[in-house]
């Protein structure tokens, strides 16, 4: 999964680095205040996919004596860097500059360049958000596109389609903004699109330190996988009852089962053993993100005990 959030991110930063170069020049010699916003938001999705590039690498670290559940979480850290300081600086910028036209507006020049940028940015924009959307969606097997994005535990996932969705709306404003501009006189406009530019860079920025302040208060997996390890459990031949069963997402495939069961009697310590080895082998295999798991062996005689014969 991680492999495909990189190719993507990288895919993405190209792009985005390319558009950025062409908003700015044409918006240097148009005068146009929305593609110029539009340019910073080009240079603040190259960095946030830059950053994203960084985390993802980071985060593939093995474990060692100072981590020793591996470096997972490094990309939330960095998916909260772009979402602080690269969304909010964009931001501040392209609402500077609408507000900087709204109080001088000027007449656009040379508007058919204006029109071939945004509609080719458009089109890379709109390509972008549909092989996001698409990877969202195997990684969630059928379920709605919005519910997969919040269950398929990718951080990678959430800033690239936060930021396709962003850009997409930025360049639906510039676009309108630019037509009202240039065909109904409303000089205003190039400047009130450019600051809606900024507002949608900010709301973007909300909206993903929402979705990634999940990973940094220790979440667990999603239900139906608890559910299921329960279930497993509960059915492993040297179980007589699960007590309790914990979970903790370090990433999107990296998720530490806990697991406290009660285990028959009469079997040996030997017994016991291969039975803990089997179940952990069948663990993995029905769910590979998981990546460990801790069985703890104790009466089940407790306030939570479950699966009890």
């Amino acid at each position: 999964m991680a492999e495909a959030s990189s190719r993507l991110a990288v895919t993405a930063l190209i792009g985005n680095a390319a558009l950025a170069a062409a908003k700015y020049v044409v918006a240097a010699f148009s005068g146009s205040g929305a593609l110029f916003a539009e340019a910073v938001h080009s240079s603040v999705d190259t960095c946030n996919e830059a950053l994203l590039l960084l985390g993802i690498q980071r985060s593939e670290r093995s474990a060692d004596p100072g981590h020793h559940f591996g470096q997972a979480r490094e990309i939330h850290f960095w998916s909260f860097v772009a979402a602080i300081l690269v969304f909010g600086i964009g931001a501040g910028v392209a609402i500077s500059k609408g507000i900087e036209r709204l109080e001088a507006p000027v007449a656009l020049q040379r508007v058919g360049w204006i029109y071939l940028v945004l509609a080719v940015a458009l089109a890379f924009q709109l390509g972008s958000w549909i092989a996001a959307w698409r990877r969202i969606g195997a990684a969630g097997t059928g379920r709605p596109l919005l519910a997969a994005l919040r269950e398929a535990k990718d951080p990678a996932l959430f800033p690239l389609v936060f930021a396709d969705t962003a850009g997409i709306a930025g360049l639906l404003v510039a676009l309108a903004g630019v037509f009202c501009s240039d065909r109904l006189g409303w000089l205003w406009a190039d400047g009130m699109a450019a600051l809606a530019v900024g507002g949608i860079l900010a709301l973007a920025a909300v909206m993903l330190l929402i979705e990634t302040r999940s990973f940094f208060v220790a979440e667990a997996t999603e239900p139906h996988i608890v559910e299921d390890i329960m279930g497993v459990a509960g059915r492993a031949a040297f179980v007589n009852g699960v007590n309790e069963v914990r979970t903790m997402q370090f990433g999107p495939s990296d998720i530490l089962v806990n697991l406290s069961v009660d285990v028959r009697d009469h079997l040996t310590a030997g017994e016991v053993e291969r039975g803990i080895a089997v179940l952990e082998a069948e663990l993995r295999a029905r769910h590979p993100g998981i990546s460990r798991v801790f069985i703890e062996i104790q009466a089940g005689d407790g306030p939570g005990e479950e699966g009890r014969e």
